[in-house]
């Protein structure tokens, strides 16, 4: 499936767990054991099979969409009764997984990564840079990915 579908999709039927493409970038490319495994240069998740049975998206679509109202209850609900968990646990609230070079995706893309996923993981990387996150994607990676 094409990124941008794929990110529709996380949006469309886990808008609580993905209001946002940064969630969706966050869970695809960092979060271990997200059940995403790489297939044909696509990052896929075959427990969705039977519901991507039902569910169409319009080919013309070219950058998912974000639902406001869902950010809204994000940013004034959700957020800030995690940072008060973490707050009660005497812990710092972080909102990027532990990159892992292990088994984090964002460090084992496959050569044959097709060009939008490519694009996906890049934004993923800006992401990160934005919120004072260095990724160091090693020499073999940083040449798949042509930055």
């Amino acid at each position: 499936m094409k990124f941008e579908h794929t990110l529709q999709f996380m949006m469309d039927f886990y808008a609580e767990l993905f209001p946002t493409r940064k969630h969706c970038l966050n869970h695809l490319f960092c979060t271990i054991g997200n059940g995403y495994e790489w297939e044909n240069g696509e990052l896929v998740d075959h427990d969705h099979d039977e519901l991507l049975k039902r569910w169409t998206i319009s080919p013309d679509l070219e950058r998912a969409q974000e639902n406001k109202n869902r950010i809204n209850f994000y940013i004034n609900c959700t957020l800030p009764r995690m940072k008060l968990m973490a707050e009660r646990l005497h812990e710092k609230y972080e909102f990027w997984y532990p990159l892992d070079k292990d088994y984090s995706h964002l460090f084992h893309d496959p050569a044959d990564m097709q060009d939008d996923w490519r694009e996906g993981v890049k934004e993923c990387i800006e992401c990160l840079r934005l919120d004072g996150i260095e990724v160091d994607m090693g020499e073999e990676s940083a040449m798949i990915m042509k930055l």
